[in-house]
């Protein structure tokens, strides 16, 4: 086997791009540090792209 096992890899970073309503945005999940709780923050996006731009945007915030 391979130096480093997959299994205790970390989890990449992402985010989705989804529709609703037939708009669509650029969404990340993460972990609220006060409540603990996971939530989604949304951002509307012109296309695709636009999109993927968006959720590099939100992972730095």
């Amino acid at each position: 086997m391979s130096g480093k096992d997959w299994r205790k890899e970390k989890r990449k970073k992402g985010g989705s791009i989804t529709t609703k309503n037939g708009k669509l945005y650029a969404r990340i999940q993460y972990i609220d540090e006060t409540t603990g709780k996971r939530k989604a923050k949304l951002r509307r996006a012109n296309n695709r792209t636009h999109a993927r731009a968006l959720i590099e945007q939100m992972r730095k915030e």
